[in-house]
C-alpha cells in the first residue's frame, strides 16, 4: 500500500512534470533532446497474460509540433528493493512502445 509519502511526490511529479527532466539531466547527468512541451501519459503498463505494471508517473516530450520525441518514466522509491529494477525495463519498453 502506498504511502501518503509516495503519493505525494508522484503528484508532485504529476503536476510539475519538469522536475523529472530537471533531476534527470542535473542530478544524474542524462542528456536529453531539446523539447518544447512536456505532459504526462498514462502509466498502468499492463502485458498479456495479465500481469499488471502499473507506474508512478509516465511523461512524454513533444517538439512544437507536437510529436513525442521522448519518454521518462518516473518512479518514487522510498526505500531499497531490489525486486523493482526487473520492473523498471518492463515500464520503459511498454512506455516506448506507447510513445
Amino acid at each position: 500500500m502506498p504511502t501518503q509519502l509516495h503519493e505525494g511526490l508522484v503528484d508532485i511529479f504529476k503536476s510539475q512534470p519538469q522536475l523529472a527532466t530537471w533531476f534527470l539531466a542535473e542530478t544524474f547527468g542524462v542528456p536529453l533532446p531539446d523539447y518544447e512541451q512536456i505532459h504526462t501519459e498514462a502509466c498502468d503498463f499492463t502485458d498479456n497474460p495479465p500481469k499488471e505494471y502499473r507506474g508512478d508517473v509516465a511523461l512524454a516530450l513533444t517538439d512544437q509540433s507536437e510529436k513525442t520525441i521522448a519518454g521518462v518514466s518516473v518512479e518514487v522509491q522510498l526505500g531499497r528493493d531490489d525486486t523493482r529494477r526487473f520492473a523498471w525495463p518492463v515500464y520503459l519498453t511498454t512506455l516506448r512502445a506507447l510513445l
